[in-house]
């Protein structure tokens, strides 16, 4: 409920802004569907963080490639998430995320929809380790 009234919000907005500042409505759905894709990538990064999180938490270990990040999550999804709809560690652009680990936290990072890394569009979301503070960064 909360997400269509969002979406419905955002809308409007588009609509006010594409006729007040004259640019194309398909321009506004574009900005509407980079909202909606950012949205969705934010919540599979929490997802992958929470993988981590408790592969670690077993572990002591974080994921060393690509590959044992994506068996992670995969492996996490089979066990906690089966309605998820995702099933795999990529952003919603088609990028592999990145894990950045750090002395008592790490880093989930998505591309962002240029999918090339270190630019502006970057999507990072940095969770401690031993407790449930996080924060997400565009």
């Amino acid at each position: 409920m909360k997400k269509l009234f969002l979406v419905l919000m955002v809308m409007g907005i588009l609509t006010w802004v594409a006729k007040t500042n004259h640019i194309s409505l398909g321009t506004a759905v574009d900005l509407l569907r980079n909202i909606n894709a950012e949205m969705e990538t934010k919540g599979q990064m929490e997802v992958v963080a929470r993988a981590v999180q408790e592969n670690y938490a077993t572990t002591g270990k974080f994921p060393g490639t690509s590959q044992q990040l994506e068996t992670i999550v995969q492996k996490y999804l089979a066990q906690r998430h089966k309605e998820a709809s995702f099933a795999t560690a990529v952003d919603r652009w088609g990028t592999r995320y990145q894990l950045v680990p750090r002395k008592g936290s790490f880093d989930v990072v998505s591309a962002g929809p240029d999918r090339q890394w270190n630019t502006a569009d970057d999507i990072s979301l940095v969770r401690f380790l031993g407790g449930n503070s996080n924060k997400t960064a565009k």
